[in-house]
């Protein structure tokens, strides 16, 4: 009686440790995000890094706004006309919250809303807003404070 009772425990136990090493083996080849590294405070998600609001990119690396520098031909309105002028200019990325035509400098407030200042050597400031829609290519929408030449 008891060799069988012995013999049963050695069973119990054994198929309780092969169990726990089947579970063991099905989590640790199920974590998809065991060799995913992050950055930037992104967080792995099923294989996926989901960046914070300011990167992007496959693991975070880049800053979400530095897609937009290039060369674009942006063509500027002053009036409900329809007439406006185009031209060639090159958005450059400064950092990870700012990109600048020239010395007209946007300041993010998020990903698709910057502030626009304009400093001039005589003090001045030209201050306005921006909105970026993007889809296939890039649109900006700048709304001015006051009068001037951008």
């Amino acid at each position: 009686m008891k060799f069988q009772f012995l013999k049963i425990q050695i069973i119990q136990t054994t198929l309780r440790a092969f169990g726990f090493f089947l579970l063991l083996l099905t989590f640790v080849s199920c974590d998809k995000c065991r060799d995913i590294e992050c950055l930037n405070d992104g967080i792995c998600d099923e294989g996926i890094c989901e960046c914070t609001y300011w990167f992007s990119s496959k693991n975070c690396s880049e800053p979400a706004i530095k897609a937009y520098a290039g060369w674009y031909d942006m063509t500027f309105y002053c009036d409900d006309s329809g007439i406006g002028l185009t031209e060639r200019l090159r958005l450059i990325y400064e950092d990870e919250t700012t990109l600048r035509i020239g010395d007209l400098y946007f300041e993010f407030e998020d990903k698709e809303n910057a502030i626009m200042k304009r400093h001039f050597s005589d003090g001045q400031e030209f201050n306005g807003s921006l909105h970026i829609e993007h889809e296939n290519e890039l649109e900006m929408e700048i709304i001015t404070s006051e009068q001037g030449e951008v």
